[in-house]
């Protein structure tokens, strides 16, 4: 997957910068927009320059434009038949799935989700796969084979929550701070009483 073009669209900023980190750590080329306009703005961008997504991640829940309706637009121009959808979601509503199957979306993938878990539903949407002796999925095993401290700074609840539950699922223990001043006390706890 090294340098595959990736472009992924979610409104939530904080899931923006975990694919980020995610795709950034496997190699792959990303462009990380904020909403479903920005996604079909870049999908348009990169056809005009003769280039295209290989792989396309849409929040299914973006206020305005969603990831069913970009899914829909991306279906229904022919330059970009080959662009392979996903759609990761915080919910699964009735007929989410039969509308994925519909619109030609190859995943479906409910947040919070492990860096393996997205792995494992991108190479299997793109057609590859899955094989745990895979170097990418052996670091991928051993990053969650650590045990880690990650302290989080975050004011927004709902943020926390998926944040949280995203560390606890990867064996990793939170340290939940509420803005920046309570982060440096936790950090400052933390430190002291490791040294």
């Amino acid at each position: 997957m090294q340098g595959l073009p990736v472009l992924a669209a979610d409104d939530n900023a904080t899931n923006r910068r975990l694919l980020e980190a995610i795709l950034a750590a496997w190699g792959v080329a990303p462009t990380i927009v904020e909403d479903g306009r920005a996604a079909m703005v870049e999908l348009e961008r990169a056809r005009a320059a003769g280039r295209t997504f290989n792989l396309v991640l849409l929040d299914a829940r973006m206020p305005d434009l969603d990831g069913f309706a970009v899914a829909e637009r991306i279906r229904q121009e022919p330059a970009l038949a080959g662009v392979t959808v996903m759609l990761l979601t915080s919910d699964v509503m009735s007929g989410d799935l039969a509308r994925c199957r519909a619109l030609g979306v190859a995943r479906h993938l409910v947040k919070p989700f492990t860096p393996s878990e997205l792995l494992n539903a991108v190479l299997l949407a793109l057609g590859q796969s899955v094989e745990p002796t895979t170097p990418l999925a052996r670091a991928s095993r051993e990053a969650s084979a650590k045990r880690l401290h990650v302290l989080v700074a975050e004011d927004n609840a709902v943020n926390q929550r998926v944040i949280v539950r995203l560390l606890e699922k990867m064996g990793h223990i939170p340290i939940l701070a509420y803005n920046g001043r309570e982060a440096v006390e936790a950090y400052e706890t933390v430190r002291s009483m490791w040294c």
